[in-house]
């Protein structure tokens, strides 16, 4: 994100406590969803493939019973989770495509692309609310994209980063990386094409 929005993100070292702090959330949703459904929700583990690495924190694995009160939540179809904790405010939320949640929906697409899941499901928690005196806010949103998309995307991905360590290429790329058919432009426009659907708040 560094190197594709430098404007907006710095090239800092990650703040590890906060790094924790995240993870701990993470965790600790995704075994209280897999404690509590079983029969809905799946945690993947590490999937590989074209030789990178993919943690997604879980698998929806969708319903067919109208009346099951988990799929009125999250849908009926499968999904891909993914589960974030930020400072940001809550207030940001109100516009979700916002290139400041694209990071997070790339992710999402990218773990779908891995897992061949067209559907996504995301969460974030907003630690510090609004900022304005309110409790911490948890927003979840769903979105579903072509294969074409999620090809985009992990075309991107392959562009910017290494394989098995996922670091950054040097920003001298290649000819044949700079012409690939994927560009963050054109990611940017697809996603500005679409309304995701906010699903609920916890």
């Amino acid at each position: 994100m560094a190197t594709l929005h430098p404007d907006r993100f710095k090239d800092d070292p990650p703040d590890q406590t906060r790094m924790n702090l995240g993870n701990a959330l993470e965790k600790a949703i995704v075994g209280a969803f897999a404690r509590a459904y079983p029969d809905h929700f799946v945690i993947p583990g590490e999937l590989w493939h074209d030789g990178y690495l993919g943690t997604p924190d879980l698998w929806y694995l969708g319903s067919s019973d109208r009346r099951d009160p988990v799929a009125r939540e999250f849908g009926r179809e499968r999904a891909t989770v993914e589960i974030k904790l930020t400072w940001a405010s809550s207030r940001r939320a109100e516009d979700i495509e916002d290139v400041w949640f694209w990071r997070y929906w790339q992710q999402l697409r990218a773990y779908g692309f891995m897992a061949q899941m067209v559907r996504g499901i995301l969460i974030i928690v907003f630690v510090n609310g609004d900022y304005r005196n309110s409790p911490p806010v948890g927003l979840m949103w769903e979105d579903k994209w072509t294969p074409e998309e999620l090809l985009e995307t992990w075309q991107m991905v392959q562009s910017y980063t290494t394989p098995e360590t996922g670091s950054r290429k040097s920003k001298n790329r290649s000819p044949q990386l700079r012409s690939r058919p994927s560009t963050v432009e054109e990611s940017l426009d697809s996603l500005a094409s679409r309304r995701r659907t906010r699903r609920g708040t916890r």
